[in-house]
C-alpha cells in the first residue's frame, strides 16, 4: 500500500469513528458530545433566578460565565445548555435594554448553547446597536449553526472588507490592524461553508487565500499570543484542503496537503510539550489540537496498532 492510500485509509477511518472536524465552524472543541459535559452551570453556587429586580452585577458571574466557556475547550453538557437559554431569555425578558449587558454576550451564550434562531436574532440586534462587525463577531458561527450559509458568506465577507477609516478613533483602527493579522480566520470560515455547500472549488480557493493571508504575517512575533496562531492556523487549513481535494477524487493532491498539515502539526507539538499540556485541565489548549490533523499525528502510533498485520505489511510494499 502507497503512503497516500494508507494516509486516506487512516483519515476516512478517523472521520467514521469521530465525526467530520468541519462539522466545528469554530474549531476550537475537539468533537466531545455534550453527554460527556460536565454540569458547570446548572447547580452553580454562582446562578441565581433572574427577575426584574435583578442587577445587572448580579448578572455578571453569568456573564464572565459565558466568556469562559466560549474560549475553552471544555465541552458543554446538555442540563448546562438548558440552564444557559433559561437565563439568556430571562435575561432578554428584563434586561434587554441595559447598557451592562451586551447583546453580542447573548449571542455567544444562545451560540455555546446552541440555539441558532435565538442567537441570530441576539446577533443581529447587537449589530443594530453598534457592535463592531469584524471577524470575531459571534453574527457568523450563529448564521452557520442556523444553516444561513448565504448569510454567513455576505457578513464574513463584509467582515474582511471592514475599513477603520469609517470610524474616527484609535480603537477602531487598532481593531482593524488585528483584523488583517487574523483575516485568514473569515477565509477559514468561508471555506468551511462552501464545503458544507458542496462547492469544493470555492472552498479551496477561499482556504488558499486564507493561506496567503498568513503568509504576510508569517514569522512576525506575537507578544500577546499563548501559542502560534499562524502554525495552528496552516495545519487546519491544509488539512481542510485535503478533504475538499478527497471530495473531488484528487486522492494524490489532498496526500500532499494532509502531510503539509501534518508538517505543522509538529512544529506546534514541539510548543504543545513545553508550554501548554500542564494546563490542559484549566482549557487554556484552545489553539493546539484544533486539526483533525493533529490527532491524527499524535495518535498514529495506537490507530497503526488497529491495522490488520496484513495490511501493515502490504504498506512496506
Amino acid at each position: 500500500m502507497k503512503l497516500y492510500q494508507l494516509t486516506t485509509t487512516a483519515i476516512i477511518t478517523l472521520v467514521s469513528i469521530i465525526g467530520n472536524p468541519l462539522e466545528s465552524f469554530s474549531q476550537k472543541k475537539f468533537f466531545i458530545p455534550s453527554a460527556l459535559g460536565q454540569d458547570s452551570w446548572v447547580n452553580s453556587p454562582n446562578r441565581r433566578e433572574i427577575t426584574e429586580k435583578t442587577s445587572d452585577g448580579e448578572i455578571f458571574p453569568f456573564l464572565t460565565f459565558i466568556q469562559a466557556i466560549e474560549t475553552s475547550d471544555k465541552p458543554i453538557s446538555t442540563a448546562d445548555k438548558k440552564a444557559i437559554i433559561e437565563d439568556l431569555e430571562k435575561i432578554e425578558l428584563f434586561k434587554k435594554n441595559s447598557p451592562g449587558i451586551p447583546s453580542s454576550v447573548i449571542c455567544k451564550g444562545y451560540n455555546i448553547a446552541e440555539a441558532w434562531e435565538k442567537a441570530v436574532k441576539a446577533c443581529e440586534r447587537s449589530l443594530i446597536s453598534g457592535d463592531f462587525p469584524g471577524i470575531y463577531h459571534p453574527i457568523h458561527q450563529a448564521y452557520f449553526g442556523a444553516k444561513k450559509y448565504k448569510k454567513a458568506i455576505n457578513s464574513l465577507k463584509k467582515s474582511l472588507n471592514q475599513k477603520s477609516q469609517n470610524f474616527d478613533n484609535d480603537y477602531a483602527r487598532s481593531l482593524e490592524n488585528a483584523y488583517t493579522r487574523y483575516s485568514h480566520l473569515s477565509y477559514q470560515r468561508l471555506g468551511l461553508i462552501y464545503f458544507k455547500l458542496g462547492n469544493y472549488t470555492e472552498s479551496i480557493k477561499q482556504y488558499k487565500k486564507g493561506i496567503d493571508s498568513i503568509d504576510k504575517h508569517l514569522g512576525k512575533p506575537c507578544k500577546s499570543c499563548f501559542t502560534d496562531p499562524f502554525t495552528s492556523s496552516l495545519s487546519s487549513i491544509h488539512g481542510s484542503i485535503g478533504f475538499s481535494l478527497l471530495r473531488q477524487g484528487k486522492i494524490n493532491e489532498a496526500e500532499k496537503e494532509f502531510l503539509e498539515a501534518m508538517k505543522n502539526d509538529k512544529k506546534l507539538w514541539q510548543t504543545t510539550v513545553i508550554d501548554i499540556l500542564p494546563t490542559l485541565p484549566y482549557g487554556r489548549a484552545r489553539d493546539s489540537l484544533a486539526s483533525l490533523l493533529g490527532a491524527f499525528c499524535f495518535i498514529a502510533p495506537a490507530f497503526w496498532d488497529l491495522f490488520p498485520s496484513g495490511l501493515k505489511a502490504r504498506s512496506t510494499d
